[in-house]
């Protein structure tokens, strides 16, 4: 695992090489606005490679995520988070609870109290969670039997939550599943219907909607611009409609994954390598939807 100081200059670099715009001025100028990476546009990503699975705080002024530099040759990766203030990305600092573990996906709950992860370093992968006390996080746990089944070879990854606390993940070669929080307790998943999952392709990286209105979630199935794209698919009078590709503003001829979503709904953050090399992209959703709603992708 690379010493926290070059963490630090991985993360120093993101911040640094950001072409501050218009709009990130006037966000300088109101401390009081989240510091997302807001000046970050969809042709100008976020230049720190293989930084994965960012998810922020609710008031937006900690992000947490994983360093897949080097990922299969590692033993453990821990969770990272990094703190705003004096209007700067601060150093990042280790989990400490996760510091003997190999991590990914991190997801904060919508209320901050709750961070799932995937644990890579059981086998199966299962998903885990720690809660958040006296401003620090516990010890992981695994989530129940449902979610995590005892004695299977099937894993769980990519964890994702509603303000109701409904449970969305990917489970084995890539079918999402969904999971109600009832008394406390997760219930029997349901595996989403054929307008999202596909039995000729995998589905994956599902990023849920707080209101649980609409999915964004990866796949490979028709139509596709490359190895991975992003799709969406709404629900409308409690059933999901047929999921339908990004579009070319989003997904190129390479790999696009990992999607993810700003605690105030305005950004979707994602990851391509249409640059050559994985790095995070961000961009406007409601401008994105608006033009899907009017113009949709053939």
């Amino acid at each position: 695992m690379k010493p926290i100081y070059l963490q630090f200059f991985l993360f120093a670099i993101l911040i640094n090489t950001l072409n501050i715009s218009t709009r990130a001025q006037d966000f300088n100028n109101s401390k009081n606005n989240p510091p997302y990476w807001r000046d970050t546009i969809i042709d100008r990503p976020i230049l720190v490679e293989d930084i994965k699975g960012t998810t922020f705080d609710p008031d937006g002024r900690a992000v947490y995520f994983v360093d897949y530099t080097n990922w299969s040759e590692k033993k453990v990766c821990p969770i990272m988070i990094s703190h705003y203030g004096n209007e700067k990305w601060n150093s990042p600092d280790t989990i400490s609870s996760t510091y003997n573990l190999k991590c990914a996906d991190p997801f904060l709950s919508p209320d901050g109290s709750k961070l799932f992860f995937s644990n890579f370093t059981s086998s199966p992968r299962t998903i885990c969670v720690m809660e958040r006390v006296n401003k620090k996080w516990s010890e992981p746990h695994r989530l129940n039997d449902l979610i995590n089944p005892s004695g299977s070879s099937v894993g769980q990854v990519y964890a994702t939550l509603t303000d109701r606390g409904t449970l969305y993940f990917t489970r084995g070669w890539g079918d999402i599943y969904c999971s109600k929080l009832v008394n406390g307790q997760y219930s029997i998943p349901e595996k989403l219907p054929d307008a999202i999952n596909t039995t000729e392709f995998p589905e994956w990286d599902a990023c849920i909607a707080r209101d649980e209105s609409f999915i964004i979630f990866c796949s490979k199935r028709s139509p596709s611009q490359g190895s991975s794209d992003l799709y969406i698919s709404y629900k409308k009078n409690g059933k999901w409609m047929l999921a339908i590709n990004l579009g070319i503003y989003i997904n190129s001829g390479f790999w696009e994954g990992l999607p993810g979503i700003s605690p105030d709904g305005k950004y979707l953050f994602f990851m391509s390598d249409k640059s050559g090399s994985s790095k995070v992209y961000q961009v406007e959703l409601k401008p994105l939807l608006n033009s899907l709603k009017k113009n949709p992708p053939k």
